[in-house]
């Protein structure tokens, strides 16, 4: 069943067109690979879903609702100041925290993150900072998870466990869309590639 309808979608950069005219669907219970050469634009289209941007003309239709559909990127989204700790506790004063204790507990032992729950993010590194945003992520259970160029700065360990989280997401009949060049690292995760 499609999750994201794009009709006769067309999106111009100050009369640079980017895309013209797409049609495409994305499903619940699948991933999907956004693959093409630089500046064709991938991210473009990312964002049009997400509603970062807006199309031309055309229409980009989702049947999740906007507090499920999830955004990361390669830039640091997370507070400086504040650690993951932090960060979980504002998802439940908000009511975002929607997981299981023990299925956030499970993640943070697999990607070896306890040591850092506690630290401030302005004093992690790069794949650290992802990981604690990929599980705040998964903490808030959404329908739609976009990543744009997330998996760069994570180590291969870390991504092989990553992968198998975002399988398991999307056989729980979500939507998965991501672009990367990090081909190596998605040995494990089962995807279609939608190309440019």
């Amino acid at each position: 069943m499609p999750n994201i309808c794009i009709q006769n979608m067309s999106f111009a950069y100050e009369d640079a067109a980017v895309i013209k005219n797409l049609d495409l669907n994305f499903d619940y219970g699948q991933a999907y690979r956004v693959a093409g050469p630089n500046g064709v634009g991938k991210t473009t289209l990312l964002k049009l879903i997400h509603e970062d941007l807006h199309p031309d003309s055309g229409s980009v239709k989702i049947q999740s609702h906007a507090n499920d559909n999830l955004f990361l990127s390669d830039q640091n989204t997370l507070d400086p100041h504040l650690s993951f700790n932090d960060h979980l506790s504002f998802l439940k004063s908000v009511k975002q925290l929607r997981c299981h204790e023990a299925f956030l507990t499970q993640l943070i032992e697999q990607l070896h993150m306890l040591p850092y729950l506690g630290t401030v993010t302005a004093d992690l590194s790069l794949g650290t900072k992802k990981k604690l945003l990929f599980m705040l992520s998964l903490a808030q259970k959404p329908r739609t998870l976009i990543l744009d160029e997330f998996f760069s700065g994570i180590d291969s360990a870390g991504m092989q466990v990553i992968c198998g989280y975002l399988n398991a997401f999307v056989e729980e009949d979500n939507t998965l869309l991501f672009v990367t060049h990090a081909n190596e690292k998605l040995g494990r995760l089962h995807y279609k590639t939608i190309s440019f």
